[in-house]
């Protein structure tokens, strides 16, 4: 208050020519600093009085009248002849033996230069013990997602349904965003939704990256306000007037304000740029919610599902998209992406058969959204595979999030393919998919608990590479086993014990050479004794290109399985899968695995090529025996 009263008094002073130099806050620096810097400290008064004096006759006294005064302020007289300079004032202290050199070292920490306020207040908090940051009430909000300093590593919630859910699920249905360095009208800024979201609106999306105006129109959809309180009563007369959109990769508040445009105060999880690089997104908090119960169940989320897709492009493996993160930033390694090729696709089998319900679907978003378009959803009658039971189609280019519902149809496999055009890949950020399966009836892979050999090894395609859980049939991608060619080449895969085994399913190489795997045979011997065949259904019947063909084993006990061709020739597999029912009667959720990368800075790397970039050369490298084996024309690179 006392420093308060110096800047007004010097300023009323000057304005009516009392005084020549004025200290205060154009010397100084910023209000802020006052706590620190006393302005009394820096100021000299010079004063120049003359009076005249007369001597009463009567009384024998004197009284006086003033003739003229004269006050004079100097502010922060330093050294150097340098006036209104802190810096230059304390070194004159220091010249003049009235203060220490180590007093002037501190002082240095506080004196106030162009813009540096802020840093002056968080270093004198500093010395007192304080830190910058935020803590809110738990019982009043959940934090959901943050950068930088606000950042709970170990609490991100990166998946969209669930925050959306959430936040609808809310008291208010207010979302709040805290920035530390953000201008003061825009470190504390509160969402209040007027309309109910969509049914494939993703408010997560929508507030770390992609601020448009579909279904969010200003004061129309949503408020923005600067209080809670205010969010609250919902006086119009406070809330915020100005928004702009449609910046994809640019989230929340885009250059919003209260009366007009602000830019640079917002937040963007994979193009960087913005003031918010500290700062955290809160939902009000409901103690009440059950998120299972408002959802369901994930049926393709435990670990006896069996998750795959046609090929794997640039390591962007199919079980990204059932690792619980919904955002579709490659570079956090959290996104599918198969090659270049005719039919791309994604599946899972869920174990047994199941009820499906509403299925969502997440986009990559860092870069090619124009490759997301008109997806075929097929509920499939078998295990990775069979009979079309029901389909749903996504028409157009498509959002973020998608949703589609089966309505209780029944099904073994979920396939997503996209339809567009010739040569197509396709990249998802995640895969939810609700309904109902009896734990009991459960099947799963048990390939990979065997020994895998093969008659012989030519071109480096070992036995081992058709139980790596990969069903990429592109030979670049190391995952398609290759024979000698000589006759009856076989695989077989030893347990160390006997197995039930219901089913056995080929999946056939599909850069080239897909012929090869015409009439295989399938086996399964126990101690050394053939107790089941199941021989090809006709002469010229071979394995698909694309997709897989199921041999049914009647849960047959074995300990070796064993494929091969009656015939001289090279025997080539993408992967083969044994099935066994689950003895456990409760279904273990598959662990969720946390992104291996936080937002950083500035975009990341990952395969960007467009739709346009096609190749249209076929691949090399891949052994091939007759020309008549290659296709005319497959695809190559990103």
């Amino acid at each position: 208050a006392n420093n308060l009263f110096y800047v007004s008094m010097y300023d009323h002073m000057y304005q009516r020519g009392y005084v020549r130099n004025i200290p205060g806050a154009p010397m100084c620096g910023c209000l802020e600093k006052m706590p620190i810097v006393s302005r009394s400290d820096c100021t000299q008064t010079n004063v120049k009085e003359s009076y005249k004096f007369i001597k009463s006759a009567s009384t024998k006294g004197f009284t006086g009248k003033i003739q003229y005064a004269t006050l004079e302020f100097q502010a922060c007289q330093g050294a150097n002849n340098k006036n209104n300079d802190l810096e230059a004032y304390y070194q004159r202290l220091v010249n003049e033996d009235r203060i220490t050199t180590s007093q002037q070292e501190v002082f240095k920490k506080y004196i106030v230069g162009n813009n540096q306020c802020q840093n002056t207040i968080d270093a004198f908090l500093e010395a007192r013990g304080y830190k910058p940051g935020i803590a809110l009430d738990e019982a009043g909000w959940t934090y959901v997602v943050g950068e930088g300093d606000l950042m709970q590593k170990d609490n991100q919630i990166y998946d969209g349904l669930k925050v959306t859910t959430m936040f609808n699920e809310s008291p208010n249905k207010i979302m709040r965003r805290v920035c530390t360095e953000c201008y003061n009208s825009h470190k504390d800024i509160f969402y209040k939704r007027l309309t109910p979201l969509p049914e494939n609106f993703d408010i997560l999306n929508l507030m770390m990256n992609d601020w448009t105006n579909t279904n969010n129109v200003l004061n129309t959809d949503f408020e923005l306000y600067s209080t809670y309180i205010d969010a609250l009563s919902g006086d119009t007369s406070k809330r915020w007037t100005f928004c702009n959109f449609n910046d994809l990769g640019i989230g929340f508040p885009r250059d919003c304000g209260p009366t007009g445009r602000v830019n640079w105060n917002w937040n963007s999880y994979y193009r960087g740029g913005g003031r918010a690089q500290h700062h955290a997104f809160y939902v009000e908090a409901n103690p009440e919610m059950d998120y299972k119960s408002l959802v369901g169940t994930d049926i393709s989320a435990h670990e006896d599902a069996s998750i795959s897709q046609s090929s794997t492009g640039w390591g962007g493996n199919a079980d990204r998209a059932k690792d619980g993160n919904s955002v579709g930033i490659y570079g956090w390694s959290t996104v599918t992406h198969t090659n270049w090729e005719q039919a791309p696709h994604w599946q899972v089998f869920f174990g047994s058969e199941a009820t499906v319900n509403k299925v969502y679907i997440w986009n990559r978003i860092d870069c090619c959204r124009n490759r997301s378009r008109d997806y075929k959803i097929e509920l499939l009658e078998g295990v990775n595979g069979g009979t079309v039971a029901d389909t749903k189609i996504l028409s157009g280019y498509l959002p973020v999030m998608n949703m589609v519902d089966f309505e209780g149809k029944a099904g073994f496999t979920l396939r997503i393919t996209p339809t567009f055009g010739n040569y197509k890949l396709l990249s998802l950020a995640e895969v939810q998919v609700f309904g109902d399966l009896d734990p009991t009836k459960v099947i799963k892979n048990i390939a990979g608990t065997g020994t895998a050999t093969q008659s012989s090894t030519n071109h480096g395609g070992v036995a081992s590479r058709a139980i790596d859980d990969d069903i990429n049939g592109h030979w670049s991608g190391k995952s398609v086993t290759h024979t000698a060619t000589e006759s009856s080449p076989w695989w077989k895969l030893n347990f160390p014990e006997p197995v039930k085994i219901s089913q056995v399913i080929l999946y056939n190489r599909s850069d080239c050479c897909w012929t090869r795997l015409n009439r295989p045979i399938v086996e399964v011997w126990k101690d050394g004794a053939l107790v089941k065949k199941v021989d090809y259904p006709g002469p010229s019947w071979y394995v698909p290109r694309y997709g897989a063909s199921s041999y049914s084993l009647d849960n047959v006990e074995g300990d070796e399985v064993r494929v091969w061709i009656n015939r001289w020739g090279i025997l080539s597999l993408a992967e083969v899968q044994v099935y066994s029912h689950v003895d456990e009667s409760v279904i273990t959720p598959s662990p969720v695995a946390a992104a291996t990368a936080v937002p950083s800075s500035s975009p990341s790397a990952g395969p960007s090529a467009k739709a346009s970039d096609a190749p249209s050369k076929a691949p090399t490298g891949s052994p091939v025996v007759a020309a008549s084996d290659a296709p005319s024309k497959a695809p190559t690179g990103s």
